[in-house]
């Protein structure tokens, strides 16, 4: 029992080929392509989109969505879950918004009115 263990444990030990993984993969792949087969005949194929990133926002830009909410700054903080002080120095241009919260503001500019009637709702 104890050689079976040892056995086992050493086969857990090695390491695997990774890089003759791949070359094998591809050249199955090469092999696959020449013989004319379509890929998603033999392979998993997927179409795979990126979100783009969160503009960037000047301090004026931050101020500019938030008139565009009509809100003040502490009401405003409240609406992106940040302190006033936060969007008060993004406004002076002292700091500048973290991507979660440039992407509530690319939503924001996108759509101010149905942000506006949330605080009207309040």
């Amino acid at each position: 029992m104890a050689y079976e263990f040892r056995e086992e444990f050493q086969m857990k030990k090695r390491k695997r080929n990774i890089a003759g993984e791949i070359v094998a993969d591809l050249t199955e792949m090469a092999a696959t392509l020449e013989a004319g087969t379509a890929l998603r005949e033999k392979y998993t194929v997927r179409t795979v989109r990126s979100v783009p990133d969160p503009r960037k926002y000047s301090a004026a830009e931050v101020r500019a969505t938030r008139e565009l909410v009509g809100v003040s700054q502490p009401v405003f903080a409240r609406m992106l879950g940040v302190s006033a002080a936060l969007v008060r120095s993004w406004e002076c241009g002292q700091r500048k918004p973290a991507p979660m919260a440039r992407r509530l503001l690319d939503l924001i500019r996108a759509d101010p009115s149905n942000w506006r009637s949330m605080v009207e709702a309040a």
